[in-house]
């Protein structure tokens, strides 16, 4: 009998392990800012699943937005006016200028 349950523990893993894929897909999504419009969804919603994927989602998620957005104002592609904080300003800044000083 405990032989099954090993198989039906085996069985349920790997759905389990798709399902918390996609919330940090969803997480990652959060931290750019493009899962929602409303910036204080996407934290909140990135907050929560980064307690079920035991993920932190601190001051990163301020780095990936600010990242995302001087790649996009780069390409010429940013479509939302970029977010007005002075921390997340001046992290654009420098991810911008370290973009531009990559590119050939």
């Amino acid at each position: 009998m405990l032989d099954a349950g090993y198989w039906i523990g085996l069985l349920l893993a790997i759905p389990a392990a798709g399902f918390l894929v996609r919330l940090f897909m969803i997480q990652h999504d959060c931290g750019h800012g493009s899962f929602f419009r409303h910036r204080l969804a996407n934290d909140w919603v990135g907050r929560s699943i980064g307690v079920l994927t035991l993920t932190p989602y601190g001051p990163t998620h301020y780095i990936m937005r600010a990242r995302a957005t001087s790649i996009a104002a780069a390409l010429g592609t940013l479509t939302r006016s970029p977010c007005t904080s002075f921390k997340c300003e001046l992290a654009s800044a420098s991810s911008s200028i370290a973009f531009t000083g990559t590119r050939s």
